[in-house]
């Protein structure tokens, strides 16, 4: 092994004497260097091969490079480049084919090759590198994307990144990514063509005018439309074109190139998803991106662009309407059925046109889309098509502008429309809560909730009880529906008493005690967490210590075995409390070493020791 690494070690002097010689470096440097690089040869030739110690050694002699460069700059020496970053690229690069050979499916290992070919400018070589590379690994999307793009812009060849594209379709050919990035391949070829010719002083229009296919774009507009035929789908065909929109919006993108391939792509799209009712919403909101990507975004063309996108939205109502279809090709139920899908498009483009956020000092704006939404919202409901969701964006709309009388109206439908779970009566009554004088019709709607929806629904009553115990003020109605949820399952009962021992205790204490009392006639319901409760419900009420003493004796009887903390409870009681006995915190501690659990004694003890060493002496 020895003589290997000597051998390696000799070819790389010539370099180091040429660098010393310059001043680069001086002589304990080198000798520095040699030590380091003889430790590296050695890791790498040893009997078991790894990838990661031919890694380090390619990454010390690129940081090796990283230095000479700075030291070149330092001294304003700019010479012998091919006897020494030759020299360390060229030994580089056989240590990186012989661990590709060893190790071809370490990505790390191309990656570091294509890196260190890149720094030293040997673009012809990364292109072999990407060959070979692409021959091991042609499953893998991002790296012909990756040798697509150092093709165009590192080493100038845009006929070499066109092949790369087209090769990579031949694999990926149902990948949306592939044809996505086909199109920007042939867009950034288009655009370096105009720079070029702005360049040389030539107009844009001139080179657009041009009978060549790629400045007029109809070599981006072919893959664009091969990309739709091929991928039939209305998502991927607006993520086309909301992508030349984005090229665009780029720095000197010239508009005679974008505008002719974002039309074209447009015109596609109608050509095959014209009968679709989402590609009306597709299409508006297409025409609001176009304005909002643009830097120079203002109340007024945003106004603009809304407008264009209500009146694509219409042109589809009217084109589907009813009246419109004819009825020798479709039924008259048919028809109807289209023309409400229209409808319910255009209600979720108006949702989805109140969530966007915009500046608070844009009224006008704002103005305009409630008048806009309120008219659609009035003409769906006149033919019927509101769903309960479509009466509660509505009454959400109307709300925001204040409108509460419309907004009561409006939930009035909703409600006899029928909400159907407990999260549709949930979210109608929480739109209710933004109403002012909202108890009655929030009582009402809770008695109809009561007799619909499933009792045995454990979020119906956690959202029934918030609502019953804030709304009611009839104390015998809120008692009831205690009382009946404490007929239900055990997780409900669990549930219910937790709630029911508070309200109760709330009222007076001795409501609470009776409550109390007839709760823990109940199997299963006098769990550790409902006697705390109720044990803090008391302290609040500064209860006598009798009382206090009574409901820990009682429930210790029950839940004595499992439960340090009601023991440790008891301790605090007994130290703490000015009507307290200190001398009987002996006796509980016995008492709870004999009840307790072999396996939660431990804690105990330590628990009481520190309550009873804490307690100071009256």
């Amino acid at each position: 092994m020895a003589e290997f690494v000597d051998k390696r070690l000799e070819r790389g002097l010539g370099e180091l004497e040429q660098m010393v010689r310059v001043g680069l470096f001086s002589a304990e440097e080198r000798k520095a260097i040699i030590q380091k690089r003889k430790g590296l040869e050695y890791r790498v030739q040893r009997y078991e091969k790894s990838v990661d110690d031919h890694l380090e050694y390619i990454k010390h002699e690129m940081n090796f490079l990283d230095l000479i460069k700075l030291r070149r700059a330092r001294l304003g020496y700019a010479l012998k480049f091919s006897d020494i970053e030759g020299s360390i690229g060229k030994r580089c690069q056989a240590r990186l084919q012989q661990a590709e050979r060893r190790f071809p499916g370490s990505m790390e290992v191309w990656s570091l090759h294509i890196e260190l070919c890149k720094k030293l400018n040997w673009g012809p070589v990364a292109s072999e590198v990407y060959t070979r590379m692409l021959q091991l690994h042609s499953d893998k999307l991002d790296i012909w994307k990756q040798a697509a793009d150092f093709e165009l812009d590192f080493n100038g060849s845009p006929d070499n990144a066109r092949k790369l594209c087209l090769k990579a379709l031949r694999w990926h050919e149902k990948n949306p990514d592939t044809w996505r990035h086909h199109l920007a391949i042939e867009m950034r070829i288009a655009k370096k063509v105009f720079q070029r010719a702005a360049v040389l002083d030539i107009p844009a229009e001139q080179v657009a005018s041009a009978e060549d296919a790629i400045t007029s774009g109809k070599v981006a507009l072919l893959v664009a439309t091969n990309a739709m035929d091929t991928i039939r789908t209305l998502d991927f065909a607006s993520s086309l074109y909301e992508q030349v929109l984005r090229f665009g919006c780029e720095p000197d993108a010239p508009a005679e190139l974008w505008k002719p391939v974002s039309e074209g792509i447009m015109q596609h799209m109608e050509q095959q998803y014209s009968m679709n009712p989402e590609f009306a919403l597709e299409h508006a909101k297409l025409m609001l991106m176009s304005a909002k990507i643009s830097k120079n975004l203002t109340e007024y063309s945003l106004i603009k662009a809304e407008s264009e996108a209500y009146a694509i939205m219409d042109k589809f109502i009217a084109e589907n309407a009813v009246d419109n279809i004819p009825v020798d090709d479709i039924t008259e139920s048919v028809a109807d059925s289209t023309t409400e899908k229209y409808w319910r498009v255009y209600l979720r483009f108006l949702v989805e046109l109140r969530m966007d956020s915009i500046p608070v000092d844009w009224i006008e704006i704002q103005r305009l889309r409630f008048q806009k939404a309120d008219t659609i919202y009035r003409e769906a409901d006149k033919r019927g098509y509101l769903t309960f969701d479509n009466y509660l964006s509505w009454a959400k709309i109307c709300v925001e502008r204040r409108k509460f009388t419309e907004a009561l109206q409006i939930m009035k439908k909703a409600e006899h429309q029928g909400p159907c779970s407990v999260n549709d009566y949930h979210r109608l009554i929480s739109l209710y809560e933004t109403l002012p004088d909202k108890k009655d019709s929030i009582l009402l709607l809770m008695q109809k909730a009561r007799k619909k929806i499933i009792v045995k629904d454990i979020d119906f009553w956690q959202h029934m009880t918030k609502w019953v115990v804030e709304f009611s003020t009839q104390s015998e109605y809120v008692e009831s529906f205690f009382r009946d949820g404490l007929k239900q399952s055990r997780p409900i009962i669990a549930f219910i008493s937790m709630e029911f021992i508070q309200w109760a205790y709330k009222a007076n204490a001795s409501k609470g005690r009776a409550i109390y009392a007839e709760i823990c006639s109940l199997p299963g319901v006098c769990t550790e967490a409902f006697v705390k409760c109720v044990i803090a419900e008391e302290e609040r009420l500064n209860a006598p210590v009798a009382v206090l003493r009574k409901l820990y004796e009682q429930n210790l009887l029950k839940l004595g075995v499992d439960c340090v903390d009601l023991w440790i409870g008891y301790l605090n009681l007994e130290s703490t409390h000015k009507d307290g006995d200190p001398m009987k915190c002996v006796d509980i501690a016995w008492r709870a070493k004999r009840a307790l659990r072999s396996d939660l004694v431990t804690l105990f003890v330590t628990m009481s020791d520190l309550v009873i060493n804490n307690t100071s002496p009256r």
